[in-house]
């Protein structure tokens, strides 16, 4: 089953492609992507030799090593999933020592051919992988490091506990499905087992699905071939949802503005983007055209020109690091009476894996009518993301008549200050889009 999960996806992301589906275009064009259709190939055609010969299939788990004499041929070799090097000697019943089961876990670790094989791809080319899927048959459970502890977060690693618990809460996950750890899904340990291996020595992002759905008949190793098409369709989706994860995804997870107590009475206006993707956007730019209107007379010159920073944190240990982005292409202008200032900025910048960035715009506190922006992250040229909605800013004075009860609207002036006798009151807002919200009182 885990064979024909691995046929299909390969020959649905073929087929996307081919028909310019642009996330799969794009998820080719960005990234290699690496199949292994078989990893215990001597166990395959063990298998293959006995329904040759018997018509009938046999379940044999192990590698064919001959490591020991066993009272049954098909009990002899190394189960390569015990056999890494991550956790592989842990007490406890996540591997066995007796060479004749079924989870023997070898005489050291990576003592196999197959698992020597898979240690040398990896260490070779560990800093550019950043996804692989142990594709394992059979169950509706999708499992995650780390499978030698019975706790599924024992380092609480902030970034890969978030990883996992975002794939848990939206993943497209089939009917039934389980999610989490050895012990939480098989409702056992494994010593040994790659993807802990993968994880806990290199840091890549790994999953070991046991490929199956809710219906009992489509769960064995040899199922009915009826059933093998519903299941690889039925969890395809949730596989993709992983691969899908290799393109970079940014988000806007906040924005808001704040007044800075300092003696350039600015106020600082703050995006916090975050690269929800299983890797870097290492050759990546941020892009920010900003153009401010409506500018007071004799307040146009430097005292507008912005102070732009970029922070991003680490969710790992909390570290945060800024840098300062100078302001180019200044073009000032002036239409009919109203003066207006823009300027554009083009920062080369790495987005982090799964990393927040704050993008902070330090502009005067008054002065001026309104402020537009419009930001732009790109990867090699190629546009990622683009924020433009609700980003025109206004500073509206609302003058409030309490006697004729109406409302009165003018800019970066009141008409009137709060008064018994006339019943006035004016009201500074600040708002985005319509949207305005009580910025500060004014007495």
């Amino acid at each position: 089953m885990s064979l024909s999960m691995l046929m299909f996806t390969f020959y649905r992301i073929l087929v996307e492609y081919n028909q310019n589906n642009p996330e799969y275009v794009q998820l080719l064009n960005d990234n290699i992507m690496c199949f292994m259709p078989a990893f215990n190939v001597d166990g395959y055609l063990a298998i293959e030799k006995y329904y040759k010969e018997f018509q009938k299939f046999v379940k044999i788990r192990k590698n064919r090593n001959p490591t020991s004499n066993c009272p049954r041929s098909t009990d002899i070799g190394v189960d390569l999933n015990r056999n890494y090097g991550y956790g592989w000697d842990m007490p406890g019943d996540g591997s066995s020592t007796n060479p004749c089961q079924e989870d023997y876990r070898g005489p050291a670790p990576f003592s196999e051919p197959e698992t020597q094989a898979m240690k040398a791809f990896v260490e070779k080319y560990q800093t550019k992988l950043k996804l692989i899927a142990n594709l394992h048959a059979y169950g509706n459970l999708w499992i995650y490091p780390f499978n030698c502890y019975v706790d599924d977060k024992p380092y609480k690693n902030k970034r890969i506990t978030s990883i996992y618990d975002e794939f848990k809460d939206k993943a497209p996950l089939p009917e039934g499905a389980i999610v989490g750890n050895a012990k939480m899904t098989v409702e056992y340990t494994a010593n040994g087992e790659a993807s802990d291996w993968l994880l806990g020595t290199f840091g890549i992002i790994s999953f070991s699905p046991e490929i199956g759905l809710i219906q009992r008949d489509a769960n064995g190793f040899f199922p009915n071939k009826d059933v093998i098409y519903p299941v690889v369709t039925g969890d395809y989706d949730a596989l993709y949802y992983m691969m899908s994860k290799l393109n970079p995804k940014i988000e806007l997870q906040g924005m808001g503005e704040k007044r800075l107590k300092d003696r350039k009475n600015r106020r600082s206006i703050n995006m916090n983007l975050f690269n929800n993707a299983y890797r870097d956007i290492s050759q990546g730019a941020l892009q920010l055209e900003v153009k401010v209107e409506g500018i007071r007379e004799g307040f146009l010159g430097n005292s507008l020109l912005p102070e732009i920073y970029i922070t991003q944190r680490d969710m790992d240990n909390s570290t945060e690091t800024s840098t300062p982005v100078s302001v180019g292409n200044i073009v000032t202008t002036k239409i009919k009476a109203t003066n207006s200032i823009s300027y554009d900025v083009t920062q080369a910048f790495e987005f982090k894996s799964w990393a927040n960035t704050q993008v902070s715009v330090m502009v005067p506190h008054e002065d001026y009518e309104s402020l537009h922006f419009e930001l732009k992250v790109l990867e090699r040229g190629h546009e990622l993301y683009n924020y433009t909605q609700g980003t025109y800013f206004r500073l509206i004075i609302l003058t409030y008549d309490f006697n004729n009860r109406f409302w009165r609207q003018s800019v970066n002036k009141c008409d009137a200050q709060f008064d018994d006798s006339s019943g006035i009151a004016c009201f500074c807002c600040f708002g985005d889009s319509g949207h305005h919200l009580w910025y500060s009182i004014l007495s």
